[in-house]
């Protein structure tokens, strides 16, 4: 059945509604005569199709079959990741690859209400686009197609990401962005997973990644897991790096393993963010190097910190810069260790390049009023931030 087709609002005239309603008597007349149902149920699917933040759901064909007039289907949006995207997305319509497969008519209605009418296509044009607003999950499209036999559209939509999120174009994960002086980093640990490594599996030579307090094997449970989800995923220096060489420069020049277009960054490019830090306000008091609380996310840490310009005191006072830096713990010696005290994070730097294979690392701890710096051993499963390049 043609759903919604009766629900229209007020503000569709009643040319339209007449339209509307002939065409679903054709279409039913139709079904009658040739017996099976003409309706698709087709479900839009998120992708990214470009490599900025248009993102796009879709894209469906709808032809008109051997032996009819028309065609019907219904999309539902299903898809969640909604409110990651500006309030209105806009409604694509191509009609035909060519001018012999255009069709002479359609209607396309947005959860009951007439978007895309029959009078739109008396002109044959190649692309019909139309804003929508306020689409939810449940939201759903019909569409009626009308014309001879091959004759086709293709429908999808697409949205504009805020540009307070991006998304990883490999795995469909949403991060939320922060700009901090002149660097945009991301405001959440990474957690793409390629592979699972087992807490008594290390190597300092090859790739190892880890889900904090997940000794399994299945990646599925692992992406799961309540850690995955706040903590993102450990990664020796190997897989942070992914093949490339060291470097301490700004900015780094290795993507390593962050999204395209943002890279892992130097010790160089971590001190950047912490002079900025320290010198535009964002000590303890609105002043000097305390700015380990401005870093700090509000939940996770433990409380037990005595000290007030610190993580782990009043942590519902900290984060001010909007960084987020969650307590995600590390790996280390086949152990799972320092979750809600410390979050380690890989640099693209070794600490003597050629002479030994120490690598530096940045750290926020509970009861530390400052970022730190490490030295580190390759073989740890430590967090990872990327950098917008």
């Amino acid at each position: 059945m043609i759903r919604n087709f009766f629900n229209l609002k007020k503000s569709v005239n009643f040319f339209s509604i007449a339209i509307v309603l002939f065409l679903s008597l054709i279409v039913q007349s139709c079904r009658e005569e040739d017996g099976p149902e003409l309706m698709d149920e087709l479900s839009l699917k998120s992708e990214v199709i470009s490599t900025g933040n248009t993102l796009v759901w879709g894209s469906e064909t709808i032809t008109i079959s051997p032996g009819r007039i028309a065609a019907t289907a219904t999309f539902k949006i299903g898809s969640s990741g909604l409110d990651y995207f500006d309030k209105c997305l806009t409604l694509h319509v191509k009609n035909g690859n060519s001018s012999a497969t255009k069709v002479a008519s359609a209607i396309i209605l947005v959860d009951g209400v007439l978007t895309v009418r029959a009078v739109d296509f008396l002109k044959k044009p190649s692309r019909i686009i139309k804003e929508i607003c306020s689409v939810k999950e449940s939201t759903t499209i019909d569409i009626v197609v009308f014309g001879k036999q091959g004759s086709n559209i293709e429908i999808w939509i697409e949205g504009i990401l805020k540009p307070e999120y991006m998304k990883d174009a490999r795995d469909g994960r949403f991060y939320k962005v922060i700009k901090i002086g002149t660097q945009t980093w991301m405001a959440e640990n990474l957690a793409f997973l390629p592979s699972l490594s087992p807490p008594e599996s290390s190597s300092e030579t090859s790739p190892h990644f880890y889900v904090y307090g997940y000794s399994g094997s299945s990646l599925e449970e692992a992406r799961n897991s309540q850690f995955f989800k706040f903590n993102g995923v450990l990664y020796n220096w190997p897989a942070a790096m992914n093949g490339m060489p060291e470097s301490n420069l700004i900015p780094s020049g290795v993507r390593g393993i962050c999204p395209a277009g943002w890279h892992l960054p130097s010790d160089a490019e971590w001190t950047l963010l912490f002079d900025y830090l320290e010198n535009n306000g964002f000590g303890y008091e609105g002043s000097g190097n305390d700015i380990a609380k401005s870093l700090a996310s509000k939940t996770g840490w433990s409380t037990t910190a005595n000290f007030s310009n610190v993580p782990g005191n009043n942590p519902e006072n900290n984060n001010s810069s909007g960084f987020n830096a969650y307590p995600a713990g590390a790996m280390g010696n086949g152990i799972f260790h320092l979750m809600g005290r410390n979050v380690i994070w890989q640099t693209t730097s070794m600490v003597s390049p050629g002479i030994s294979t120490r690598v530096t690392q940045r750290y926020l701890q509970y009861d530390l009023f400052r970022p730190g710096r490490s030295v580190g051993y390759q073989i740890s499963g430590v967090s990872v931030r990327c950098l917008k390049d």
